[in-house]
């Protein structure tokens, strides 16, 4: 009757992925705007840097995760999850801000949550892929990412409105 880490582990990484995030939101002014931070935490209010609260801590998470899973679990989660995760955030904040048009910070923080919750739920819950798919899912997802986060377009995702800038803001 005690805890299972296995068991528990969906609502464990909630909590943990959901804290780290939260708190990288504040890093980069908390560690005085240093440039190699920014590929990390989110460095203005843009959509696209609130997307990286969900990703590196869930990448952290399913790194964890390797001491009570096999590496095939955890890649599969990893993919699974940051895909999810950042669909849903998406289409969460996209759908609410093109129905109400406005921004509430309470609304910002509930999609964050809901959306490391439902990547992985989805993750635990779907059938294991092939690896070769894994592997390859978890490359386009991730140079993708870097590559946008180093090379931003002049794209409204990019775009912080409350500094009008798509760059750092310290």
């Amino acid at each position: 009757m005690g805890c299972d880490i296995q068991e528990d582990s969906m609502l464990v990484g909630w909590v943990v992925v959901s804290g780290i995030g939260s708190a990288m939101h504040f890093v980069y002014r908390w560690l005085g705007c240093v440039s190699y931070l920014t590929l990390f935490v989110a460095v203005n209010e843009s959509v696209w840097e609130h997307l990286k609260l969900l990703v590196w801590p869930l990448v952290l998470w399913w790194l964890i995760s390797l001491f009570w899973r096999d590496f095939d679990d955890c890649l599969h989660g990893l993919v699974v999850s940051e895909i999810c995760s950042v669909s849903t955030m998406l289409i969460t904040y996209y759908s609410y801000m093109g129905i109400f048009d406005y921004e509430s910070l309470g609304v910002d923080i509930v999609i964050f949550i809901l959306s490391v919750l439902v990547g992985l739920l989805i993750a635990e819950d779907t059938p294991l892929y092939s690896k070769l798919e894994l592997v390859i899912g978890a490359f386009l997802f991730f140079s993708s990412f870097i590559t946008l986060s180093l090379s931003k377009p002049n794209l409204s995702i990019f775009y912080d409105k409350s500094h009008t800038t798509y760059g750092p803001v310290c």
